[in-house]
């Protein structure tokens, strides 16, 4: 494969999200397969450990963009993935051949992936203005506030706080769920190919441990904005869907979900006699996106909004 083309690949990944912008992977290319490993020189004993699930996330988000990207240039890649991920810091975590020879006409910088705001953008060491620094010290909203300091000690303090706090919140289920979900690619058509299912999405177990949490690994080229020319016509006698949202009510403080001090009689009553779901998830962490996806049937790095 040109050298170019490998560039450009590499240039995806620099850009690809990762837990707390990490972005813990280096790769190699050695003239057939694309290796990415975890960069135990790099990031060892300063960022999640290479089998932590920070690492597993971060993983899996560089392996869906760079799958995603490379299928849209026509290379139609192949993923190998290891049996224990992150076990074997020599290991790579993955390899990806190209099969096919690339399209110049195909391949672009203006794929979807470069648009996700979980995107990692760039970074400056030029230090903030002390006016700048003076307006926000002590800045407030609820319980949290701004704090600077340029004192060696203090910011190695804070910074090991942050990682116990990284650590601990990417061990969560619903971290990864709300995560996850805006960086899932939707399908064109069904495809055939046995996958394992996580959570009704297609996903990938990497042996025991779910490498991408919930982030689709597509077997077919993702969904773009065109995708309603092949929708089909619903019939003339087709009847009306009612959908009753509230924002930011969360399912188990409902009874019907089994809390025990709530108190929705209406609700639990109907959904005593009707179809209840368990589980169903957002597809974005907060209001705006999340309501696109209700109305279009989207995800949010198919709509943008």
């Amino acid at each position: 494969m040109d050298s170019d083309v490998v560039r450009r690949l590499a240039d995806i990944a620099r850009r690809a999200p990762s837990a707390d912008n990490t972005q813990p992977w280096r790769m190699e290319w050695d003239g057939e397969h694309l290796a990415i490993y975890y960069d135990t020189a790099r990031v060892a004993g300063k960022t999640f450990p290479a089998d932590s699930p920070g690492t597993l996330l971060s993983m899996g988000a560089l392996i869906e963009s760079l799958l995603a990207v490379a299928d849209s240039w026509a290379l139609r890649p192949e993923l190998e993935l290891a049996q224990r991920p992150g076990a074997a810091a020599a290991a790579p975590f993955a390899r990806i051949a190209f099969t096919a020879p690339a399209d110049p006409e195909a391949i672009t910088d203006t794929h979807p992936v470069t648009l996700r705001h979980t995107n990692r953008g760039g970074y400056t060491r030029q230090l903030l203005p002390q006016a700048l620094v003076a307006e926000l010290t002590g800045s407030r909203q609820g319980a949290a506030r701004s704090w600077f300091s340029q004192e060696p000690a203090a910011r190695a303090r804070a910074a090991d706080l942050v990682k116990s706090a990284s650590r601990i919140r990417f061990r969560t289920r619903e971290i990864h769920q709300w995560l996850s979900a805006s960086l899932r690619f939707l399908l064109k058509k069904q495809v055939a190919t046995p996958v394992l299912g996580i959570r009704g999405s297609l996903g990938l177990f990497v042996g025991l441990v779910a490498l991408l949490m919930g982030i689709t690994l597509a077997v077919g080229k993702p969904a773009i904005a065109s995708d309603h020319q092949n929708r089909a016509t619903p019939p003339a006698d087709a009847g009306n869907v009612l959908v009753i949202v509230v924002d930011t009510l969360r399912a188990d403080h409902l009874p019907a979900w089994g809390y025990q001090r709530g108190s929705t009689p209406h609700l639990d009553a109907f959904a005593a006699d009707a179809v209840r779901f368990d589980q169903a998830f957002s597809n974005a962490s907060w209001t705006r996106p999340s309501f696109a996806s209700i109305m279009s049937g989207r995800m949010p790095s198919s709509h943008t909004v």
